[in-house]
């Protein structure tokens, strides 16, 4: 619950934040194991047994569809970045170049100056 309520807050433009995100990791595939251990006992289980470990794996499986809510929100944010990152990635090689073109022409001038 407390992730879905994160993921509302998490910002567009920012990812969501690590801890958030590896929270999300590990409730996933420990949902993940639980599910499989409940659904291997209903083989053998009896009565209210059963009864208990179908309702188990209901709660479980709503878990896990807010866990794959919460997961399709920080893929949101991720794929929302992708136009940033690749600006700010195109404007630092931008500088750089424009850097290295004025140490070039810098170096030339010395060059000149030397002759």
């Amino acid at each position: 619950e407390r992730l879905v309520v994160a993921a509302r807050a998490w910002s567009r433009d920012q990812k969501p934040p690590r801890e958030d995100d590896e929270s999300l990791t590990h409730l996933q595939s420990l949902a993940r194991s639980t599910v499989q251990q409940v659904t291997s006992r209903t083989g053998s289980a009896r009565g209210f047994e059963l009864s208990e470990l179908k309702a188990s794996l209901s709660r479980l499986h709503r878990a896990q569809d807010k866990f794959a809510k919460v997961n399709a929100a920080a893929a949101d944010l991720r794929q929302s970045l992708a136009p940033q990152i690749m600006k700010e990635a195109a404007g630092m090689a931008q500088e750089a170049e424009d850097r290295m073109n004025a140490a070039t022409m810098s170096s030339a001038d010395l060059a000149k100056l030397n002759a």
